[in-house]
């Protein structure tokens, strides 16, 4: 006779528990329960259950501790996560945090029971196949264990590293969108602003490479999704497309592929007879990228999709070439194509964390599509970057007018005013004095403390038409 599986239940509302286990119990499951967090990880590790259903909202702890000590007990049991929030963040936190499902209350009994199964069918799947261990360039994985080594040292690895590698190893090679990605591994619909793969990607990468800001194995196909090459030279190779002999930048066929990295990849492209003897360093790669990228600036007009292709190459022969992320992300948006617009922008972002100019054109991009405070959050961080750079200065200052934000703006203008000075700029000093005045008028205007004036409302109106009229 097959034994019976035991499910935790982690809930601390009586009736939500005694109806489960009415129902788990008719189903042939044996059920034990908690009303707080920390004794349900202490009974989790005494009845060692086969799933544990788990409420986000808790006495002692949240569902989302909860989840990360029951993944740090144990990394495969099950975990269906239950909340009253039905918020897409929520759900991303949740299955970031461990939990292999998520059901949002009220939710229908049969449902819940028909997703255990379906968790207990894909847990048997697991079991039964081959052990899971291949070789990533220097790392050694199993999936299985959930782990890998690189270099002596061990990396545990999350359920949905996991499974993220295992699709990306379906495909080997091949490159897999991130809409699958997210489908597939996470069970969530794609959205512009949806960063969960790339956030995972970042994980994978600085346990697997040896260089995560220039991967070799796990590559981004830019304004689609990730690849993973299979490479055995301990991570110092990345492929590279250089033009072949009698080759052209518009085809294909004359081109090599290279797979190489480090300073002895010009020994390697030296010895194929595929780089010039002269070519010498990282100088010879970023000059093949900038005359790419200028190609490509040539064509995008009249040929926006060869345009395209050429940036790709740029990035792929120097992934740290910033013009060739803002020449293509460009050409997305004159396409109409804001989403991956947008995607090539965060890509330069996550691979080129000081290049100010990628946030200041996701920036500007956000703002058309109306998602103002991203956009004045993007330009607060290229601002930060660049501290000293008045047009950005004032750029953000009249973002942040344009959407009332008055307090801040003022003092934007103000430090504005002040660098302006320094700089010994009467005009502009001039120019920006006015607008701190009126912005001065308007914060005391909104003060709740000050005294109220009969004419006060009038007051605020008209400096409010004022400031969004002059476009500040």
């Amino acid at each position: 006779m097959t034994p019976k599986k035991t499910i935790l239940i982690i809930e601390d509302e009586t009736l939500i528990v005694l109806g489960l286990r009415d129902a788990l119990e008719f189903e042939g499951f044996h059920v034990v329960s908690a009303a707080k967090g920390r004794e349900g990880i202490a009974l989790a590790r005494q009845e060692n259950p086969d799933a544990i259903i788990l409420d986000l909202m808790l006495p002692d702890l949240n569902g989302y501790q909860v989840c990360e000590e029951l993944r740090r007990w144990n990394s495969f049991v099950p975990i269906l996560m239950l909340t009253a929030r039905s918020q897409e963040v929520d759900k991303i936190r949740g299955l970031n945090a461990g939990a292999d499902d998520y059901m949002t209350k009220p939710f229908s009994v049969g449902e819940l029971i028909a997703r255990l199964r379906a968790i207990f069918r894909r847990a048997a799947r697991v079991s039964d196949a081959a052990h899971e261990r291949f070789q990533v360039g220097a790392a050694e994985v199993d999936l299985t264990a959930h782990a890998l080594q690189r270099e002596g040292v061990r990396h545990e690895l999350s359920f949905y590293e996991v499974e993220l590698l295992r699709l990306l190893r379906e495909k080997v090679g091949q490159p897999v969108a991130r809409d699958e990605i997210l489908s597939r591994v996470w069970g969530l619909e794609a959205t512009s602003t949806n960063r969960t793969v790339d956030n995972c990607i970042v994980k994978l990468r600085r346990k697997i490479e040896a260089q995560p800001d220039r991967p070799a194995h796990i590559l981004t196909v830019y304004g689609f999704g990730y690849k993973l090459i299979l490479l055995a030279f301990a991570g110092r190779i990345r492929p590279v497309l250089i033009p072949g002999k009698g080759g052209s930048t518009g085809s294909r066929g004359g081109w090599h592929l290279v797979a190489v990295r480090g300073p002895a990849r010009w020994v390697l492209l030296l010895a194929l007879g595929v780089l010039p003897a002269q070519a010498q360093g990282e100088s010879w790669a970023r000059n093949q990228a900038r005359q790419l990228s200028s190609q490509a600036a040539a064509q995008a007009a009249s040929q926006p999709e060869a345009a395209a292709r050429l940036y790709l190459d740029a990035i792929q022969i120097d992934g740290s070439y910033g013009a060739a992320y803002l020449g293509l992300g460009a050409l997305r948006e004159q396409s109409g194509d804001a989403r991956e617009a947008e995607q090539v922008y965060s890509e330069a972002i996550e691979h080129l964390p000081g290049f100010w100019e990628a946030r200041q054109a996701r920036a500007k991009l956000r703002r058309r599509l109306q998602r103002r405070a991203e956009a004045r959050a993007d330009l607060g961080e290229a601002l930060a970057l660049r501290r000293s750079d008045g047009a950005l200065l004032e750029q953000l200052a009249a973002w942040c007018a344009e959407d009332g934000d008055f307090p801040r703006a003022l003092a934007l203008y103000r430090q504005l005013r002040w660098q302006l000075e320094q700089q010994g700029d009467g005009a502009g000093v001039g120019r920006v004095k006015l607008r701190v005045k009126a912005l001065g008028l308007l914060v005391a205007e909104l003060d709740p403390l000050r005294a109220r004036h009969p004419r006060r409302d009038a007051t605020r109106q008209a400096l409010e038409g004022l400031v969004r009229a002059q476009g500040w």
